[in-house]
């Protein structure tokens, strides 16, 4: 963070110097963008627009900027410009790809992952997205091959663990779920959710035991797993008894 203000501060002398230099404007901008400054960054990379319309990197910046401001129509329309003026832009097209995404427009969406794809076939992000796309799109075979692929490339995304476990569930494939739980809490001792979801999972196959064991856990880091608790009907086989009762009762009780 410091040596973005220490750039920034030197960018800004060189706009200073040369206002009409669409160069300086656009690392003024992008180092808006990396200090979490998105708005100022918009007003910044829309003057290097203005100044230099032909230069692809300044409607690039402008397309992420905005979209970090949530306008996603017109990040998606900056984003075009860019690709327009520079096709093989994997970087681009991802964005694009998740603005189309937030809009709704799922098909065109998966299609800006395909061209992504196509000129990086290991684009992480451009799997993962597309794998969610399918999931929307009730295809959830494709959602699981892009997953594995993904985990076969960094298998230490906590999300995509979390998503996949989520198909695994729906189709019944409890030890799969379990297996990407324990790579979850391997990976990160104290997530409350991976505890909660194992719980729920070694109930649904009678390991009560273990499932009374990672529900305390759950709620010993974060105590409102115990409202959960008490609505899931993944624990309807041990609700009731002594020790479920006194799991959800005051026993980590944070009032």
């Amino acid at each position: 963070m410091k040596e973005y203000k220490k750039a920034l501060q030197c960018f800004e002398k060189w706009r200073d110097i040369r206002p009409k230099h669409a160069h300086a404007w656009e690392r003024v901008g992008a180092t808006l963008i990396h200090l979490g400054r998105n708005e100022e960054a918009r007003k910044t990379l829309q003057k290097a627009v203005e100044l230099m319309p032909e230069m692809w990197v300044p409607w690039d910046n402008l397309g992420r900027a905005l979209f970090n401001l949530k306008l996603y129509e017109e990040s998606v329309e900056a984003i075009e410009k860019s690709l327009m003026l520079k096709t093989d832009n994997p970087g681009a097209l991802l964005f694009k790809r998740m603005s189309l995404h937030n809009l709704g427009q799922v098909d065109d969406a998966i299609k800006t992952y395909d061209d992504v794809l196509s000129l990086d076939q290991n684009n992480l992000g451009a799997i993962a997205n597309k794998g969610l796309a399918m999931i929307i799109k009730g295809n959830e075979d494709s959602a699981l091959e892009l997953f594995s692929k993904y985990l076969s490339l960094n298998s230490n995304n906590i999300h995509i663990l979390t998503d996949q476990s989520l198909i695994f569930q729906k189709n019944g494939m409890m030890d799969k779920v379990i297996g990407n739980c324990n790579k979850i809490i391997k990976l990160e001792p104290n997530n409350t959710s991976a505890y909660y979801n194992r719980s729920c999972f070694n109930c649904n196959i009678d390991n009560i035991e273990e499932a009374l064991s990672d529900l305390e856990k759950a709620i010993e880091l974060d105590p409102r797993s115990k409202e959960l608790a008490k609505k899931d009907k993944d624990f309807d086989k041990i609700r009731g008894t002594p020790l479920f009762e006194k799991l959800i009762s005051s026993i980590y009780n944070n009032d």
